[in-house]
Order: structure tokens, then C-alpha cells, then sequence
């Protein structure tokens, strides 16, 4: 769908990165400018994972320059536990 989104003239698109597509380096190819983290609250994800904090280390690739280009901007869900931790190591503006 992106390819046709492009094909048509597109240049920028919203969608979630699932720690699925971090974790196997399916995200590598689009450029990231701004992020959002609400929360991790639900187990959901530890089928694959194993432990929360292995969920959330994927998700804070997102954040943190790992994953290649460096972070634009970030908006992060202090409320959460996940996401006051991930606003200490966020890089880029907050």
C-alpha cells in the first residue's frame, strides 16, 4: 500500500511500528521524522519477546537512534512507566 501511496505522489504517511517490524529490522527502510508512545500495557507481545522488558527495548529502538537515522521529534506518554523511561533515553527533541 505504501508503494502505491508513492506511485501516487505521496511523501509522508502515519502508521504504527509494530515491536514486531522493529525487532526484525522491517523498519529500516522509511525514514522515521516524529514518534508517539502511549503505553505498553498490555502483555500482548510476550509470545515473542518472552519478557516485558525485551517488548520494550524493541519499541525503544524506535526512539533512541538505533535503528539508523536519528530522531526528529517525539511525543511520550509520561503517565506510563514504559514511557517515563523512554523519555530518559529518547533522543532528538521531546
Amino acid at each position: 500500500m505504501l508503494g502505491r501511496a508513492i506511485d501516487a505522489g505521496c511523501r509522508s504517511a502515519v502508521m504504527e511500528v509494530s515491536s514486531h517490524a522493529i525487532d526484525l529490522h522491517r523498519s529500516r527502510c522509511f525514514e522515521v521524522r516524529r514518534r508517539c508512545f502511549s503505553l505498553i500495557s498490555t502483555r500482548d507481545h510476550l509470545d515473542y519477546h518472552g519478557t516485558m522488558e525485551a517488548y520494550f527495548a524493541a519499541k525503544e529502538k524506535l526512539f533512541n537512534g538505533s535503528l539508523g537515522s536519528q530522531p526528529g521529534v517525539s511525543v511520550i506518554n509520561v503517565d506510563d512507566e514504559y514511557g517515563r523511561r523512554l523519555f530518559k533515553s529518547a533522543k532528538g527533541d521531546r
